[in-house]
């Protein structure tokens, strides 16, 4: 839905738009999202906010989009391998989950950096 939803919206952007793309990662949508990032790359940059519960994405049009700006949500937005390895990381600490599962799955991350360090 929201590709079928932002393919007729972004006909109407202005060349300064944002458009919120509403829990991307918590209702399992990044496979569309990741379908509109490279299919309108040229239009503007999307973002996914990974470091809320929801994954809120955001494109941004490149018109719209600064250095300042981009250094902002970039704070929000771990690295994606990054991130992978944390969730395995905490599975493999945290979880019930039988170890057995997780024993294949190598990683190079103990935790998240923090981002003021």
């Amino acid at each position: 839905m929201q590709t079928q939803e932002f393919t007729i919206l972004q006909k109407f952007l202005s060349p300064k738009s944002i458009v919120a793309f509403h829990d991307v990662l918590s209702c399992n949508l990044l496979d569309s999202f990741n379908y509109l990032k490279k299919k309108y790359s040229k239009k503007g940059k999307f973002f996914i906010l990974n470091k809320m519960v929801n994954g809120m994405g955001l494109f941004i049009s490149k018109k719209l989009l600064n250095r300042d700006m981009y250094n902002f949500l970039k704070y929000f937005n771990t690295n994606e391998k990054k991130l992978f390895e944390y969730k395995i990381w905490n599975l493999k600490n945290n979880s019930d989950m039988e170890k057995k599962y997780l024993n294949n799955i190598k990683i190079k991350l103990d935790s998240l950096p923090h981002p003021q360090k």
